[in-house]
């Protein structure tokens, strides 16, 4: 360990160290390896149905990450065409990019054929519709087999053990939830769903025959080319609609967090109105906030895609996102970032918004805007404190949109108060402190301040709720299993759960059934009593006649009361919807540390882990309160 006396030098030289420290940390950060592996299968020999723009697809990537990370160790590794055979492919994952170790950073890209297959029995809770979702390698037909998702997981859950850093992007089709299609001006990438059932012992060898069907668990970050039932298409270029988007984003500007980077992706996909929608999904402990192929958290501020759509200007936002008919918007340009008119909202729907934009512009640009409000939360926080220290309380609170002071209220349900030369910010529903400081620590003040801005985004996403909703929640039938001290399951609806743990570690399992006529979506968010906000799974459920396992039922998923507690509380938010949520924008990745500005970290408590209807949405709480 070595130290630095500030007294003995200069503020040009400290200023002059920190740039040298900055300077050596984003050196470090630039050596961090790139292991890769890009897969890319045209010509596919009967019955399968060639494609004409995945091999273009591997080499626009390769040749992205030669151009631009030059700098880093680069290990890239492709199978083209007749290389990518069933046993090549898990030889590649596991020897290639298994060598990838901890902050190391690992792609993973498919472009290919999606389809969709009978899974085996003992699956069948596992999945809606009873399907596993899969990639069609060279000698997959006829007489061998698909990779499926279960397969893939068991992969990723391998190399994630390792700790690198993982992105894995599909551009095929049935992409969302784990899987491309020229008809007419284009090529989809799909092929026949196959219809033979797929015996349990076939499934990465005959791993799933000696364990549960407990698919295991990995942390990456995941690029699907479109939703779960739409397809993938090849664009007039020569390549996937998805990949020629995604690099054309990256030239751009490569240091981006992933979800920046999505916003600019999915508009140059859906700008050509082929019925084709991209998704991000944040799987496991990673964050869609996280810089593009680093892994490091990025500075996050709201903002979504703007794009011309039946002759309407939309934003990529609707109600859910608690936008409404009071919101101004500033639009950007997406090239060089400036602001180029203000908007308004004029329809809010579900998870997108009719805007009116003051100077129209060009329909053949990108853009993207960024709320300038949000609608009020039903409370306002108590501020009662010095009258020299009430207006920098006041000042900081205009840099937030979920901060509002009351200075003459009493019955708020947080109170910023003051007693001699200590500030305490306390929750009065629970009666606990949350956060402590000196008068004299401004920048400390301003922490906490910042804090009731996450504590404000968390209440939104609590009270989320719609009450005009056309589907009857009764469509779907929803329950959490929570293990007693007898090792009995006990089933509860949604609501307040009470249960006292007796210092034991509880199971639970989350199960979900869709009732309803037509597919439906499922986002189930995580809340901790600290405030943190963790997506979970967002996944599209077909109807079925029986509950799927959701969330929870491996070795790891139980409730329990963290150690020196006496009680926790753990929530789950799940949205229903007809549309897919983009569950990024609900997140708030650390907790906040309650205790004096700045306290030790914390650990997590709870768990460780007919006509087509649109637009539609509602939510469902559980509210599980654990006493030892």
């Amino acid at each position: 360990m070595w130290w630095l006396d500030l007294n003995a030098i200069s503020i040009v030289q400290v200023g002059a160290l920190l740039k040298i420290s900055l300077l050596l940390i984003k050196k470090f950060d630039s050596m961090k390896p790139i292991y890769a592996l890009f897969v890319g299968i045209d010509n596919y020999p009967a019955p399968v149905d060639k494609l004409s723009g995945t091999v273009n697809d591997v080499n626009k990537i390769k040749s992205f990450l030669e151009k631009n990370y030059a700098d880093r160790p680069l290990h890239i590794k492709t199978l083209l065409n007749e290389e990518a055979t069933y046993d090549n492919f898990i030889s590649a994952f596991r020897n290639h990019l298994g060598q990838a170790g901890k902050d190391d950073v690992v792609w993973f890209h498919y472009s290919g054929h999606g389809s969709r297959q009978p899974s085996a029995q003992e699956f069948e809770k596992l999945n809606s519709g009873k399907k596993d979702e899969t990639i069609v390698l060279y000698d997959s037909r006829p007489n061998g087999y698909d990779f499926a998702d279960k397969e893939i997981a068991v992969l990723l859950s391998e190399l994630s053990a390792k700790k690198p850093h993982i992105l894995v992007t599909y551009d095929c089709c049935h992409s969302g939830s784990g899987t491309r299609e020229v008809q007419h001006e284009y090529t989809k990438r799909l092929t026949g769903d196959r219809s033979d059932t797929r015996p349990m012992d076939t499934y990465l060898k005959g791993y799933y025959k000696t364990r549960s069907v407990d698919v295991p668990d990995a942390n990456y970050i995941f690029f699907a080319a479109c939703g779960r039932y739409q397809t993938a298409k090849e664009s007039f270029s020569g390549g996937g609609l998805f990949t020629e988007n995604l690099i054309n984003v990256l030239n751009a500007n490569k240091e981006l967090s992933y979800d920046d980077l999505f916003v600019g992706l999915r508009q140059g996909v859906i700008r050509m109105k082929w019925d084709q929608d991209p998704e991000l999904e944040p799987v496991g402990d990673t964050s869609p906030n996280s810089k593009f192929l680093d892994g490091n958290l990025m500075p996050h501020v709201p903002k979504y895609a703007v794009y011309q759509m039946d002759n309407a200007w939309t934003m990529d936002a609707g109600n859910i996102s608690g936008i409404d008919e009071s919101i101004k918007l500033s639009i950007y340009d997406e090239d060089d970032q400036s602001i180029i008119s203000n908007a308004k909202v004029i329809k809010s729907l579900a998870i997108s918004s009719i805007i009116d934009i003051d100077s129209k512009p060009d329909v053949k640009s990108k853009f993207w805007a960024r709320p300038l409000n949000l609608p009020p939360l039903p409370y306002k926080i108590g501020l009662s404190v010095d009258k020299n220290l009430e207006p920098h309380f006041l000042e900081q609170s205009k840099n937030y949109f979920n901060v509002g002071f009351d200075t003459k209220g009493s019955n708020n349900p947080y109170q910023v108060v003051q007693s001699g030369d200590a500030i305490v910010l306390k929750d009065t529903v629970k009666n606990i402190d949350i956060l402590s400081t000196k008068s004299d620590n401004l920048p400390a003040i301003d922490v906490m301040v910042k804090s009731l801005d996450q504590i404000g985004k968390w209440n939104r996403l609590s009270l989320l709720q719609n009450n005009k909703c056309y589907i009857d929640p009764g469509k779907v039938n929803v329950y959490l299993e929570i293990m007693d001290t007898s090792d009995q399951f006990n089933k509860y609806p949604a609501g307040s759960i009470d249960i006292k743990t007796s210092g034991n570690k509880l199971p639970f399992k989350l199960w979900v059934q869709n009732v309803f006529t037509q597919p439906l979506n499922f986002a189930l968010m995580y809340m901790s009593d600290h405030y943190m906000v963790k997506a979970l799974k967002n996944e599209q459920l077909e109807k079925s006649d029986q509950p799927t396992l959701f969330w929870g039922g491996g070795e790891d998923d139980y409730f329990e009361v963290p150690d020196g507690l006496s009680k926790s509380s753990d929530i789950f938010k799940l949205i229903i919807s007809t549309e897919r949520v983009d569950v990024s924008q609900f997140e708030l990745e650390e907790e906040i540390e309650f205790g004096e500005i700045p306290s030790r970290q914390r650990a997590i408590p709870g768990i460780n882990k007919p006509t087509k209807v649109k637009g539609e949405w509602w939510t469902m709480k559980f509210v599980v309160n654990l006493t030892r």
